[in-house]
């Protein structure tokens, strides 16, 4: 391997000059840079860039190099296959043409025929489900852009779609998602945001904004807080979404059911889930147009429906943001459900997270906690003890373990976590109480 043609990349190559290549966006926090991983899809950047340095470490997965890694990693290639692209682009020609003969035969550049290239992208971008794209015509273009760069397809050159060479091109696709993924974020996040700014227009519920203040005893701060917002009317609602936005939008975005009507109807009460401030999901309460806010054998809460490319995951970290204006080492709270982080935020002045639910867990979301100190304040109940330590009992009465757990996870990760009880049932209550 030609170490001068290394040295010379990462000499000429500064870090923040590759991200601008990779279309990622750096995010300052004091005096850190930040980036999102390319290991993996997330929503809080992990990946520290030093522009002192030009390296980076991934606090996410303990990955750390050089520009070249960096851009290995980014296109799922081998280091060998990175220099050779780097020096191209940067008009470097490699000393050691012996190199650059084996690394060009073996890039990823070079995969298949045209015809049957297309053929196998095209249904790799195809429901299971409906049999039909899953991408808006915005979105392929995205996409195929992004092939084009990945991969140069020679008319005349043919190789067998083997299980190596398939691997490589999923590998290939996914990173082609990446971009299409930030493009639907973005259509997802103007629906969000025209859908609180017509309810807000309309009005806050009286009924919830009783039942918030006065039977919950939550401050009217924690409105504006976490940009909560209601309906009032249903119909309205509906017609006005359908009137400002196209409808495969609604869909892809999770508002909308098989019948192409609003999925809520008696949950009300949205709570957004912010990144940057910025709405990227939605989970309504239930409560009913009579002024009821128990379902009885419904669901208390309810979600977007989820989407091919994963964007609407109910698996998730509420109030994440609060991890951005944290240090490493201080000390943050795990609850179970939006209203108790509420409270811990409003009214006990206490950094906080919570769980949507027990079966909710990720672990891409559990990472984000491995640098602070972690205290777990769940409910005191079934729910509760499953999200800690796994153990439930099911319908029909028998005792059942689950390892998608906090316990298990932060023993796994050898992360030290402290348990604060409860008296009560969860941490609203006490407030009540």
């Amino acid at each position: 391997m030609n170490n001068n043609l290394i040295e010379e990349i990462k000499q000429r190559l500064p870090i923040d000059t590759l991200m601008q290549w990779v279309g990622r966006k750096i995010y300052k926090k004091g005096k850190h840079s930040f980036v999102h991983s390319p290991f993996r899809d997330e929503r809080t950047p992990s990946c520290e860039i030093n522009l002192q340095t030009n390296r980076f470490v991934d606090y996410g997965n303990g990955e750390r190099g050089s520009v070249i890694d960096f851009w290995a990693a980014e296109y799922s290639m081998e280091f060998k296959d990175a220099i050779t692209d780097l020096a191209d682009k940067l008009g470097i020609a490699p000393r050691d043409s012996a190199y650059n003969k084996s690394s060009r035969r073996d890039s990823p550049k070079s995969f298949y025929k045209k015809e049957k290239f297309i053929d196998y992208v095209r249904k790799a971008f195809i429901s299971a489900n409906t049999k039909k794209t899953f991408l808006s015509e915005r979105e392929k273009e995205i996409a195929y852009e992004r092939l084009g760069m990945a991969c140069s397809i020679s008319n005349d050159e043919i190789i067998e779609l083997t299980p190596e060479n398939k691997k490589k091109l999923e590998s290939i696709i996914k990173q082609c998602l990446k971009p299409v993924r930030k493009a639907r974020l973005e259509v997802n996040q103007t629906i969000f945001k025209e859908m609180r700014r017509y309810c807000l227009l309309k009005g806050f519920s009286d009924d919830i904004y009783k039942y918030i203040t006065k039977t919950r005893k939550i401050s009217a701060d924690v409105i504006e807080r976490f940009q909560l917002f209601t309906i009032n009317n249903y119909f309205q609602l509906d017609r006005h979404l359908k009137k400002e936005f196209e409808t495969e939008d609604l869909f892809r975005a999770g508002l909308l059911s098989e019948k192409g009507n609003l999925i809520f109807y008696a949950h009300r009460l949205f709570i957004p889930y912010l990144h940057y401030n910025e709405p990227i999901y939605l989970r309504a309460r239930y409560f009913d147009y009579k002024g009821n806010w128990s379902p009885g054998s419904g669901d208390k809460y309810f979600g977007l429906r989820n989407d091919e490319l994963n964007l609407n995951s109910p698996k998730r970290l509420y109030n994440s943001d609060i991890l951005l204006n944290m240090l490493p080492g201080e000390r943050v709270f795990t609850v179970e459900g939006e209203p108790d982080v509420w409270v811990m935020d409003v009214e006990f002045k206490k950094n906080s997270v919570g769980f949507p639910g027990a079966g909710q867990l990720s672990e891409a979301w559990l990472k984000l906690l491995l640098e602070y100190n972690i205290i777990v304040c769940v409910d005191n109940d079934s729910a509760g003890n499953k999200l800690l330590t796994g153990h439930f009992t099911d319908r029909n009465g028998k005792e059942k373990y689950s390892e998608n757990n906090l316990t298990h996870f932060f023993i796994k990760n050898k992360k030290p976590f402290s348990i604060k009880p409860l008296p009560t049932k969860d941490v609203n209550d006490f407030l009540v109480n």
